[in-house]
């Protein structure tokens, strides 16, 4: 699991990750890495105070576990440290966002250049939290690219020639 915080102009802040956050199991080791994961992701959201969480919708049972131990981390920073969370994070703070945009503008030359030396995870969560924030913008950055163009937005879009569907995104975008 990697987490980025971005601030308004969708300029990466910091990152975490969480290698044992999605683990299964129940043997002591595991359920004292979750803890120790769960305390570094408490500490995090009481350092930067986001205003949302978003998780991206890719294998909903994982998703659905990991949403759990997220939302009892808000839930738990919410209590204990009231004077530090901004107003309206709460239990909605935290939503499922659509990788698929992101997915693609993380493979982008673009991405490669202004996270140079970052693994692709960090990309992708920054590309996420960007969408969130602006997703025209993030959708205009792949067009840039011809990332656009294998967005899976219709059925029949690969019964037009690549020049009408670049006509047709100039002319949506």
């Amino acid at each position: 699991v990697t987490l980025t915080i971005v601030n308004p102009a969708g300029d990466m802040v910091d990152i975490l990750t969480l290698s044992n956050l999605q683990q299964r199991g129940k043997s002591y080791t595991i359920e004292a890495r979750k803890e120790q994961d769960q305390e570094k992701l408490k500490q995090f959201l009481i350092n930067h105070a986001p205003h949302c969480v978003v998780l991206a919708a890719t294998n909903m049972e994982c998703e659905t576990l990991l949403k759990k131990r997220i939302h009892e981390c808000i839930f738990m920073v919410g209590e204990d440290h009231q004077q530090s969370v901004p107003e309206g994070m709460d239990q909605s703070a935290l939503v499922y966002g659509d990788p698929t945009v992101p997915s693609l503008w993380e493979s982008t030359d673009q991405a490669a250049t202004e996270f140079k030396g970052q693994p692709s995870l960090v990309r992708k969560a920054t590309a996420l939290c960007r969408y969130i924030q602006d997703p025209l913008t993030m959708i205009a950055t792949l067009f840039e690219s011809n990332a656009l163009l294998s967005l899976p937005l219709h059925p029949m879009q690969g019964t037009l020639t690549q020049e009408e569907h670049v006509g047709l995104m100039e002319r949506t975008l």
